[in-house]
């Protein structure tokens, strides 16, 4: 799969499990200057998300640190995300925050092992044909 916008170039990789895609995704990836997004991060949880975000936005020297977090909490809507340790989030949130971290200096290659897994594309309320009973 590969879609160009804008400059811009997605591929997907896709195989069945254990076909070597991840070891593909981390031997690319640290023969670059990319970002990385392994399927299982380890991420500090003793804070929120946003002040995560923030500490390491400064010390990489990104301008605005706080406010760039505070952006990247709300548009991923990472549940908890400005008052709650990571510790309590759900998988999806925990995940979120994660890419949230890549995503705050990405640099011109961005690669991620299952960014999405565990990861609510939309809040169900939400989705088309919804109803509660």
């Amino acid at each position: 799969m590969n879609d160009k916008r804008e400059g811009l170039m997605i591929i997907g990789l896709l195989g069945t499990n254990g076909a070597g895609k991840t070891t593909y995704l981390r031997r690319i990836s640290a023969d670059s200057l990319a970002a990385y997004l392994p399927d299982f991060p380890n991420i500090p949880v003793e804070l929120p998300a946003v002040e995560l975000i923030t500490r390491v936005g400064r010390m990489r020297g990104i301008p605005d640190a706080e406010s760039r977090a505070r952006a990247l909490v709300r548009q991923l809507s990472i549940v908890g995300g400005m008052d709650r340790p990571v510790a309590t989030y759900s998988a999806g949130n925990f995940k979120k925050t994660a890419l949230a971290l890549v995503l705050l200096d990405p640099g011109p290659e961005l690669f991620l092992d299952e960014p999405l897994e565990t990861v609510d594309i939309f809040p169900v309320p939400s989705s088309p044909g919804f109803s509660r009973t």
